[in-house]
C-alpha cells in the first residue's frame, strides 16, 4: 500500500544475459544462474527481459538435465548455441509452461523434451526458431504464437506432430521450411500474417480453421498442406482464402469458398463440400479414384448445392460419385 505519497515509478527490470552454469538442476534454483559465462551462480530467476544462455561452460559431463519445475518459466530468447555434453531440458509436469519473449535457438546434441504448453510472446519484428531437428514432444499440447507485432521466422523444420499450433497475434513465417502438427488454426479477428512460402504443412490430425480471416494475412506462396491421417473426417476451415496446393489424404469437410491452384482427393475417400458456397479450382483438379477404390464428393447439405467451378481448360476425373 503506497498511501498517499505521490512521485513513485515502478520500472521494469533491466534486461540482463543470464548463463545457466553448474551441470543439471532446477529452473528455480538461482545458484544455476549467473551474469557471465561460467560465473558465479546465484542471481535472480529470468524474467521476461533476460536472455538466457546455455554454453561451453554450462555442462561438465554427459547426460545433465536442465528440469523446468515452475508453472510458468519465462524469458526473452533462449539460446543453447555452444553447449556441451548432449543435455536435456525437460519438466516436471506437462501442466507447466514456457513464456518466450524473443527468439528459441536449439542444437542439434541435445534433446528438447518440455512437454508443456510453449507460448511466443514476442512484440518485436525480427525473432527465430530453430529447433536444429529436435521434435517439439507433447501430445495434445499447444504452441502459441501470440504477440501484437511480433514477427517469427523459422530457421529450420518445425516438427510437434502431436501439438496443436494457434497463430494468435503476430507474423509467423515458415521461411521454406516444413511445419508439421496435431492441427493449425488462426479463428479469431487480431492482425496476425500467416506466410508460407514454399513450405510443405503436414497436418496430422483433424482440422486447418483460418476463419474468421478478419485481420488476416495470409501468403499461400507456392506452399503445400497435407490434410494426412485423421480417419473421422478432416475439417477444412479455408476461411474464403486461396491456397496454392492442398491434398486430403482422408475423408475432408470443406467449408468456406476458397481458391485452390491445385486440390487433391484421394481414392476411397469421401469429401463434404459447404453447401451454397464455390471451390474455385485455377489449375488442377486431381479425383482420380479406381475401380475397387471410388471417390464420393457431394454438398454437406441434402437439397442445396456445392459448387466446383474451373474457368477454362478440361477437368478430368475417374470413377468419381458426385452428387
Amino acid at each position: 500500500d503506497l498511501g498517499n505519497n505521490t512521485g513513485w515509478a515502478i520500472n521494469s527490470p533491466s534486461p540482463r544475459d543470464l548463463y545457466w552454469v553448474g551441470d543439471g538442476g532446477n529452473w528455480t534454483d538461482q545458484s544455476h544462474w549467473a551474469t557471465s559465462s561460467g560465473g558465479a551462480g546465484g542471481v535472480c530467476l529470468p524474467n521476461p527481459s533476460d536472455d538466457v544462455f546455455f554454453d561451453a561452460n554450462s555442462f561438465s559431463a554427459g547426460g545433465q538435465i536442465v528440469t523446468i519445475d515452475a508453472s510458468t518459466a519465462n524469458c526473452r530468447s533462449m539460446d543453447w548455441t555452444g553447449a556441451t555434453n548432449s543435455p536435456s531440458l525437460e519438466t516436471t509436469s506437462n501442466s507447466n509452461n514456457l513464456n518466450i519473449y524473443g527468439s528459441l535457438i536449439l542444437i542439434p546434441a541435445m534433446t528438447f523434451n518440455f512437454g508443456g504448453d510453449i507460448y511466443f510472446e514476442a512484440t518485436t519484428s525480427g525473432h527465430t526458431i530453430s529447433l536444429a531437428s529436435n521434435t517439439i514432444p507433447g501430445s495434445f499440447k499447444d504452441i502459441y504464437f501470440n504477440g501484437s507485432g511480433g514477427e517469427w521466422t523459422l530457421q529450420d523444420s518445425l516438427s510437434a506432430g502431436g501439438r496443436y499450433i494457434e497463430l494468435i497475434a503476430g507474423t509467423l513465417i515458415t521461411n521454406n521450411h516444413d511445419l508439421t502438427c496435431y492441427t493449425f488454426s488462426s479463428d479469431n479477428s487480431n492482425i496476425r500474417s500467416l506466410v508460407l512460402g514454399s513450405s510443405t504443412i503436414r497436418i496430422k490430425y483433424f482440422q486447418w480453421d483460418l476463419y474468421p480471416s478478419t485481420n488476416l494475412t495470409f501468403d499461400e506462396g507456392t506452399s503445400t498442406i497435407i490434410a494426412s491421417s485423421y480417419t473421422g473426417g478432416f475439417q477444412f476451415y479455408g476461411g474464403n482464402l486461396s491456397y496454392n496446393k492442398v491434398i486430403f489424404a482422408e475423408d475432408a469437410n470443406i467449408s468456406y469458398a476458397n481458391n485452390f491452384d491445385t486440390l487433391v482427393f484421394t481414392p476411397g475417400k469421401t469429401y463434404a463440400l459447404d453447401a451454397a458456397k464455390t471451390q474455385t479450382i485455377n489449375n488442377y483438379l486431381d479425383a482420380n479414384g479406381s475401380c475397387s477404390s471410388s471417390i464420393t464428393i457431394g454438398s454437406d447439405a441434402t437439397g442445396t448445392q456445392a459448387t466446383i467451378s474451373k474457368a477454362s481448360g478440361s477437368v478430368t476425373l475417374d470413377y468419381v460419385s458426385l452428387k
